[in-house]
């Protein structure tokens, strides 16, 4: 009736909704080596995977405020955990979540940012993406099974104006999902932050070809 939709059925899709939580109709499924993946540009947002009826067809409702839900939050770059390990840090009356990336995005879609999420299903993590660089592995000891994640790729647009276009892989990933599956950054499960292998550059010859140069000069003065 509002022109709202909580069902992601293709691989890519734009939306331009207020308040909306949006929710893949399939789990994640594995794409490399044990690892399941997705990727959304999008402006004011929670990012993340959830689980279970608590954000069907919700609003005003953001990844990581209701079990089970594992979230990256655009305006601080803060991590949400809500599950049956632990839950999110309150005074009793305000939620709040735990310093973890950079923040993404821009106010009523300024700006726009692609975060990926992923889950590792042999370490039984989450780790986030910004932009095709690893924020690092945002929680452990998750509720995943090796056989199936059962975890939907969700986000929550904040505000009128907000914006998010899927991507299931469709299209290239910015994030380098098969460097990642065998990188120390993977098995060596960093927290808030890591890099990926740099191919080590080859000596192309160029400074023994100057130092013949040299010696020919030197023999050409003599």
């Amino acid at each position: 009736e509002h022109g709202f939709s909580t069902a992601v059925g293709l691989q890519t899709m734009t939306y331009r909704y207020h308040g909306l939580v949006l929710r893949g109709r399939r789990p994640l499924q594995c794409i490399e080596d044990e690892l399941a993946y997705f990727e959304v540009s999008t402006s004011a947002s929670s990012v993340g995977v959830t689980f279970g009826s608590a954000y069907d067809g919700q609003r005003a409702l953001h990844i990581g405020w209701r079990s089970t839900a594992y979230g990256y939050h655009s305006d601080d770059g803060a991590k949400w955990r809500h599950d049956a390990v632990a839950g999110p840090r309150t005074n009793g009356a305000i939620m709040n979540g735990v310093t973890f990336g950079e923040p993404f995005g821009g106010h009523r879609g300024s700006a726009v940012d692609t975060v990926g999420c992923g889950l590792d299903l042999r370490r039984r993590s989450v780790f986030f993406t910004k932009n095709g660089k690893l924020q690092g592995t945002a929680f452990e000891n998750c509720c995943l099974s090796r056989l199936c994640p059962r975890l939907y790729p969700t986000v929550a647009l904040h505000e009128d104006g907000d914006r998010c276009r899927f991507n299931f892989g469709a299209e290239p990933f910015l994030f380098d999902i098969a460097a990642f599956a065998v990188s120390d950054a993977r098995s060596a499960g960093v927290i808030g932050g890591g890099e990926l292998p740099t191919p080590e550059t080859e000596d192309d010859g160029s400074d023994d070809d100057d130092t013949d140069d040299d010696d020919s000069d030197d023999s050409d003065d003599e």
